[in-house]
């Protein structure tokens, strides 16, 4: 049996790295005692560290940890970091890394490096990656800021180049390159799950991420916030059919594209989109999407209220037959296809839901080729009638499309024109009412295509919560509270469902009125705004009453509204009145409550005769009467002119 000490010989060992009394005083001098095939951790004390120069990690297994509080960076320009070599593997954790004219982060040479809750932020500008270059190497990323880095051509915050790139609850803002504000994918295998990418910029294409030559990526669970572009908004390729991209779980909200694809433009590759969430992106074409070449799959997604001049949704021309599945397109603009605009290629949509989209020429669907259209719901188009262009229609729904359903044509016998009976939707309230439950008695439940089946065997409903690959079994309770799927936000809970009592406040939506537990009072203010969340009159748009507490949640009660309150405000009745008000050259009302009134102006003297029998007293006695009949006049608001609207500091 080997003695204990040698297996401590073998195993890695902890060292301190601190500005003194540590092991080492730099992160550099560390790294370069690691030897070959050794594997060595430091913790790093808090502190900023200004190496002299690149920290370079070319050998062994190397772990930098920061015990809270720890920036590094570079003293001479160029990266911070550099980590290269088949055989090295790097770990950097719990840091800040700064850099000046230089990346946070090359990796080079089939290295790999573990970043983990981790800040990156540059200041210059770089080719490639303006934090990050991975060049035929590999990096895992998690729970890692990249903030307001820039790169000229790619790449704003990560570059990867024949690469392997697992990205996992990071967050990237700010970032600005010519292609990928915030990544560049160039032949590349990446894996995105969670995180956010918010208020990235290319000049070309992806706001967000942008791909050229062959790449596989995943999207799971992410969010893509504010990016713009001139192609692409969040999402572009370069066109290369050899490019696969799975997105799932995603949220696309407030993304921008000058030219196409306010979310996501496709050249060519092959897109498949699941279960995810387009709302209010903007483009020339396809506010949310611009397909072309490849095709793209979108099943059980909702395209809610984006708007683009051609496909206020989606902008299609492919070459090849592309089938939808129970998507959910509402209150989507356009000029022309208020939710799609196409041509080229087939177009299947089933079980699919089209609500309030509205356009001049195809309220809701402009196809200059033709489309099938099959076990789906049309209703509440406006601008222009609901599909123009050839259409195979067959067991749809179809109700109150205010320019007609088709611009030319008859619906088929078979297909239902009646009351869908939605139980949540309302025209123009936008994508807070995207999900369109319908009735058990409506005409949507069990209308579908014969052929057609829904998830528990029955004949298929009518629209997106139908047919076999509906989000869920839209009339099951599994858990028994007496409400299906449909209704419950939480099957499989009998404790939360329509009829619960809501806990405001525990982030549980009880009662699935999605609102009411951060808006108990149901007046539109959240509570942490709402200075009195059981009363919806009380709210920081109401206004002060008198007699009443703090009605707007100021802090004070301001009753004439003039930005000022008591004890400020000598006279809370008169809008006129108040600090900062300009005074007048009446002796008897203080207009700008300075005490004495009309200090700064004493009247002038007169030589208008002499004062008459009474004298003083008599003069005294006038002022006053005039005065109490100023004050009476004051309350009740007669004899005054209506008062100007002047801004105190609030």
């Amino acid at each position: 049996m080997p003695w204990p000490w040698l297996a401590w010989l073998g195993a890695a060992r902890a060292a301190t790295v601190c500005a003194s009394g540590c092991d080492f005083a730099t992160l550099r001098a560390a790294v370069d005692s690691v030897g070959v095939g050794e594997a060595e951790t430091f913790t790093v004390s808090p502190g900023t560290y200004t190496e002299p120069g690149t920290v370079t990690i070319s050998r062994g297994t190397v772990t930098l940890t920061g015990a809270g509080g720890v920036t590094v960076t570079s003293g001479g320009g160029g990266p911070v970091f550099v980590v290269t070599g088949a055989d090295t593997r790097a770990t950097l954790s719990g840091m800040s890394v700064t850099a000046f004219n230089g990346r946070a982060l090359e990796v080079s040479g089939g290295a790999h490096v573990d970043l983990d809750d981790d800040v990156l932020y540059t200041i210059g500008l770089q080719n490639q990656g303006g934090a990050v270059l991975v060049s035929s190497a590999s990096l895992d990323a998690t729970d890692t800021l990249f903030l307001d880095n820039v790169a000229t051509s790619g790449g704003g915050h990560l570059a990867a180049l024949d690469a392997t790139v697992t990205l996992t609850g990071c967050s990237f803002t700010g970032g600005f390159a010519r292609r990928g504000g915030a990544l560049l994918l160039s032949d590349t295998t990446a894996t995105v799950t969670g995180g956010r990418f918010d208020d990235n910029l290319a000049s070309e294409v992806g706001g967000a991420i942008g791909l050229t030559g062959r790449v596989t990526l995943v999207v799971d669970g992410a969010t893509f916030a504010g990016n713009a572009a001139s192609v692409g908004g969040a999402l572009g390729d370069d066109g290369d059919p050899a490019t696969t991209v799975e997105v799932r779980d995603a949220v696309f909200t407030g993304n921008r594209a000058d030219s196409w694809g306010g979310a996501i433009a496709s050249e060519a590759a092959s897109w498949t989109v699941t279960d995810s969430r387009f709302e209010e992106n903007t483009a020339l074409e396809g506010g949310a999407l611009w397909i072309s070449g490849g095709g793209v799959t979108l099943d059980r997604d909702l395209l809610c209220a984006n708007t683009a001049t051609y496909g206020g949704a989606v902008w299609t021309r492919t070459s090849t037959a592309q089938v939808w599945h129970n998507d959910r397109l509402v209150e989507n603009v356009g000029t022309v296809g208020g939710a799609v605009d196409h041509g080229g290629g087939g177009l299947t949509l089933l079980h699919a839901s089209l609500l309030g989209n509205r356009a001049g020429t195809g309220g809701a669907v402009r196809t200059e080729a033709a489309i099938t259209l099959h076990s789906s719901l049309v209703a509440h188009t406006e601008g222009a009638a609901a599909i123009d262009g050839a259409v195979d229609a067959a067991y749809d729904a179809w109700w109150a499309n205010v320019a007609g359903d088709l611009a030319s044509g008859e619906l088929p016998a078979r297909d239902i024109v009646s009351d869908p009976r939605l139980e949540r939707y309302v025209p123009g309230q936008g994508c807070d009412a995207d999900d369109a439950f319908y009735s058990w008695y409506g005409p949507l439940h069990d209308g579908a295509d014969p052929t057609a089946v829904d998830l528990d065997d029955s004949r298929g409903d009518i629209g997106a919560w139908g047919g076999l690959l509906s989000a869920t079994d839209a009339w099951a309770d599994t858990d028994g509270d007496g409400y299906p799927a449909l209704y419950d936000c939480a099957e499989g809970d009998e404790t939360i469902h329509p009829e619960a009592v809501d806990t405001p406040y525990d982030g549980i939506d009880q009662d699935c009125d999605r609102g009411d537990d951060f808006d108990r009072d149901g007046d539109g203010w959240p509570q942490d705004v709402d200075c009195d969340d059981s009363d919806p009159r009380i709210n920081p748009g109401a206004r002060d009453i008198v007699g009443q507490p703090d009605q707007d949640c100021d802090g004070r009660v301001d009753v004439d509204g003039d930005g000022y309150s008591p004890p400020q405000d000598c006279d809370d009745q008169n809008p006129q009145i108040h600090p900062g008000a300009v005074e007048d050259l009446d002796p008897t009302v203080d207009v700008d409550c300075s005490l004495p009134a009309d200090v700064s102006r004493p009247l002038e003297p007169r030589t208008c005769g002499t004062v008459p029998a009474g004298g003083l007293l008599a003069a005294l006695g006038a002022l006053l009467s005039l005065r109490r009949r100023r004050a009476g006049r004051a309350a009740t608001g007669a004899g005054r002119p209506p008062p100007r609207r002047r801004r105190g500091p609030r």
